[in-house]
């Protein structure tokens, strides 16, 4: 059995320490800049992080109770048996569960609107009107490449000065790419059009960085949860790959 719960008095300066990480405040979601639907949402997400953080301080004190009663009510086969059980119970919590199954995917579906929205009007700011315009994309993609070769963080240097100055043909030239030729990898892409939204499309952009932030924080501590329930509750981990097949099932 771990023994970080036999150390945890929930009236220690370590306690203190606990819900400064843990707690129930939500300070780990900054307040939303933006208004409307992603606001309310944004801070819906700060509730349910402080709320799980709650949780993570609920599990303790009740285990710590357990503790207590360990070598005189209860024997050590018996305080197991009981932190087990609150363990399991504690996973399947119905508060938490509802941030993870109901909350997150009603986050994320707010988060692909945004993305088509922006798609859309990036689509629409710099359409491709015809064969000359596609042949410009090759050759400035071209050109770039004879000059750096395949550094990718010259190339990135390259996307940033033509975000600045609105230049969506050597944009696109190099965001675009096929990958078999592509200057720049998926992560450096989406960076790009990250700065290329930011800079373009203010609002939008702000909105959908600010929840992708706030679903990643959240997320984060969900798992957080879990992984401490499961270790100091003495559970066996989750199988990684039994978990991947459920999760496309």
């Amino acid at each position: 059995m771990p023994e970080t719960i036999a150390s945890l008095n929930l009236n220690s300066d370590q306690s203190l320490r606990d819900m400064a990480a843990f707690g129930n405040i939500s300070g780990g979601i900054p307040e939303p800049n933006v208004t409307g639907e992603t606001a309310r949402l944004i801070n819906f997400a700060r509730e349910n992080f402080s709320l799980v953080g709650e949780k993570i301080a609920a599990f303790r004190g009740s285990a710590q109770q357990v503790l207590e009663q360990r070598g005189t009510t209860l024997t050590d086969e018996g305080y197991r048996r009981n932190l087990a059980d609150l363990g399991r119970r504690s996973l399947d919590d119905p508060a938490v569960a509802s941030v993870r199954e109901k909350f997150i995917p009603n986050a994320k579906m707010r988060l692909d609107t945004l993305d088509r929205k922006i798609a859309d009007e990036f689509a629409a700011s710099g359409t491709l009107n015809d064969a000359a315009d596609r042949i410009a994309l090759w050759e400035i993609r071209d050109t770039i490449a004879r000059e750096i070769g395949n550094d990718g963080l010259t190339a990135m240097s390259i996307v940033k000065e033509a975000v600045e100055n609105g230049d969506s043909l050597t944009f696109r030239a190099l965001t675009e790419a096929p990958r078999s030729i592509a200057l720049l990898n998926e992560e450096q892409i989406d960076a790009a059009r990250e700065l290329w939204f930011s800079n373009q499309n203010g609002e939008a952009a702000r909105e959908r960085s600010e929840l992708r932030r706030a679903i990643a924080t959240l997320e984060s501590r969900l798992n957080q949860y879990e992984e401490i329930v499961t270790a100091e509750a003495g559970l066996p981990a989750a199988d990684p790959l039994r978990q991947s097949v459920e999760d496309a099932a």
